[in-house]
């Protein structure tokens, strides 16, 4: 870390914070004398700035109680414990207003998080930047304890071991005000990169379409079935159950995970023994296999299976088409797999309720072009120059996307370091500003003072 600018000083989250309490859940209907609240849980942490506020489960507590717990302006919501020993806790949000007015019911936070209210010495906004540059590089990982069902943040050594650099409390807002508008920069550039994104999503399915268009409209169309003849392979993959799978085994079990939109994704990580892959009778992939998914997402996504160094199986939700015959060519009939008409055929010919799948033998009843092979063959090698162009595109667009997080980053470690706006010499520095705070403490015995409160806003009971 370089050294700080003169003014200002490194201090303790614990030495800003005013006042830190839990939430309360209250009861799920009215009682006499509750009144209606939303609450913030741990899984808002998620995406709270979609969330904000909306949506959130709503409960019954006590109006005597609700002063002092509802949330206001500014105030710094920290999550405390998560949703299972391996999920990392931490977080910071902030009440904005955006959260305040998304309801009129008051909110409050859970069991599941901590309230912090800041000394006006230090603007909300610059602490949770802050706060938030901490947790992307894990600083919050050395105050956190697993249990066998949950993690926790140990917040007495959160608070006392965060320490931040704290600035003049002009130049904290001059800050803020510097970080936001590179941040809004960003915003911008990332929303033209996924509407590049999006345009490209069309342009790829314009692609597909219009090749099926043009073979079906020359040659007419038949079943996937008729297409691919009687002496083709077409079989679901295997019944595979946990019980059968080997972590040490020297055979791989792929997934529906690895089977992506025109390209094998490689995401699994399931094995099984010989003995097993044997016994269950499975069918062994072959290098250009055609693989088609009848689970979403997207359902009747199709790639090839580019070979691997252990022998494969895949799941009974993954259908095998292994061409035998001069009747198709493999990259082809992949690609018109995965184009637009047919997966709306295959949408429609899709089952179930809470877990939507395509039969092996409806996905044999959609209709493919009759294009004879060679044809297959030139059309394959135009959509894949098309389409190679398309994933670059791609890859570039995720390459800066990547680039967009470590800028973020990085403009936030500039910012705190000093470097991000010029110092104003006649700005009060910051120790005489926490010294005041040190001295309100002092005089209350060492209590945290509480900030007066402005009357809670009308509720409804």
């Amino acid at each position: 870390m370089s050294e700080l600018p003169a003014g200002w000083v490194v201090a303790s989250l614990d030495a800003i914070v005013s006042f830190s309490a839990g939430g309360m859940w209250g009861s799920a209907g009215p009682g006499e004398g509750d009144v209606r609240v939303r609450v913030i849980r741990g899984a808002e942490f998620r995406d709270w700035l979609a969330w904000r506020g909306r949506s959130a489960p709503q409960r019954f507590v006590p109006v005597s109680g609700l002063a002092s717990r509802q949330l206001e302006l500014g105030d710094l919501i920290l999550e405390v414990s998560g949703g299972g020993p391996t999920q990392p806790v931490g977080r910071t949000v902030r009440i904005d207003e955006q959260a305040l007015s998304s309801s009129d019911a008051p909110l409050i936070c859970s069991n599941f998080c901590r309230r912090l209210v800041l000394t006006p010495e230090v603007d909300p906004r610059y602490v949770w930047y802050q706060l938030q540059h901490g947790y992307a590089r894990n600083d919050t990982d050395q105050f956190q304890r697993a249990t066998t069902n949950i993690r926790n943040l140990q917040v007495t050594r959160y608070l006392e071991g965060t320490q931040l650099n704290i600035a003049p409390r002009t130049e904290q807002e001059r800050i803020v005000g510097a970080i936001e508008e590179e941040f809004s920069r960003l915003d911008a550039g990332i929303a033209a990169l996924e509407r590049a994104r999006q345009g490209l999503m069309r342009l790829k399915a314009a692609v597909l379409r219009a090749a099926y268009d043009d073979a079906a409209e020359e040659c007419g169309t038949s079943s996937l079935t008729a297409m691919i003849g009687d002496k083709a392979l077409f079989v679901d993959g295997d019944w595979v159950e946990s019980k059968d799978q080997d972590p040490d085994g020297d055979h791989r079990l792929t997934q529906l995970a690895d089977v992506g939109d025109g390209t094998w994704r490689n995401r699994s990580a399931r094995f099984m023994s010989n003995e097993q892959f044997t016994r269950l009778g499975c069918t062994e992939l072959q290098k250009g296999d055609i693989l088609v998914a009848r689970m979403p997402a997207p359902l009747g996504r199709a790639c090839l299976f580019p070979g691997d160094p252990m022998p494969c199986a895949t799941v009974v939700d993954v259908a095998i088409i292994r061409l035998s015959n001069h009747r198709a060519d493999p990259r082809w009939l992949m690609w018109i797999l995965n184009s637009p008409q047919i997966r709306a055929q295959v949408s429609s010919l899709a089952k179930g309720t809470t877990r939507t799948r395509i039969s092996r033998r409806n996905l044999g009843a959609v209709q493919i072009p009759r294009l004879n092979e060679e044809a297959q063959r030139a059309s394959a090698q135009e959509l894949e120059s098309r389409l190679d162009a398309i994933a670059r595109m791609e890859e570039t667009i995720a390459v800066t996307s990547v680039c967009e997080a470590r800028l973020r980053s990085s403009l936030l470690a500039t910012a705190f370091d000093g470097r991000l706006v010029s110092q104003d010499p006649a700005n009060e520095p910051a120790s005489v500003l926490l010294a005041g705070t040190a001295a309100d403490r002092a005089s209350s015995n060492g209590h945290k003072p509480t900030r007066a409160r402005k009357p809670p806003r009308k509720v409804r009971a």
